[in-house]
């Protein structure tokens, strides 16, 4: 039941606060919540372009939080860099 917060800088290029929860989930490990709250810029366009980038903003944020349950088990990331491709 711990959390962390975070809040921008005054003028700073998007206005943004958040938070990360951390929850106790038994024998499941542990939950994590996220929240992200922040002013598109530029008006109603800003808003449109904000809606249009949401999806792939919120798989950058589901990656992170899978290396970083990565880091915090293993103490590393693992990568592929370096490795042979197959394409």
């Amino acid at each position: 039941n711990e959390f962390m917060e975070w809040r921008s800088l005054e003028n700073s290029d998007i206005d943004n606060r958040g938070s990360v929860y951390f929850k106790d989930a038994g024998k499941f490990g542990t939950a994590i919540q996220v929240r992200i709250y922040y002013a598109a810029p530029g008006g109603k366009s800003g808003k449109l372009a904000a809606q249009l980038v949401k999806p792939a903003f919120k798989e950058m944020i589901t990656e992170d939080i899978k290396n970083f349950r990565r880091h915090i088990e293993t103490g590393e990331i693992p990568t592929t860099d370096g490795q042979p491709s197959n394409s």
